[in-house]
């Protein structure tokens, strides 16, 4: 199975040193982190300019049978869905 990842990254309110952050995103964004997402992580690369995995469709053909996103709706209701994903993974 190969997934889809939109590169969102979250840390804990203790992982408050941000230049761990950065260096954590650089090394995603980096040669090295997208060849290791690709083969590693058997997952779609945000940088285009790599290969999808092995076997796995050209991502322009997976997007387009991605489901909608109503970016609307979802800056409409943040709260909310702030508060049922705190919920979640507060559990």
């Amino acid at each position: 199975m190969v997934h889809l990842w939109n590169h969102s990254t979250a840390f804990p309110d203790a992982a408050s040193d941000n230049a761990w952050k950065n260096a954590f995103d650089d090394l995603i964004l980096s040669n090295e982190g997208q060849r290791a997402i690709v083969e590693i992580g058997n997952l779609y690369p945000v940088n285009p300019s790599f290969a999808p995995p092995k076997g796995a469709p050209p991502f322009k053909s997976v997007a387009k049978k991605a489901l909608p996103i109503n970016w609307e709706k979802i800056k409409g209701n943040r709260d909310e869905i702030i508060k049922w994903f705190t919920d979640i993974v507060q559990k």
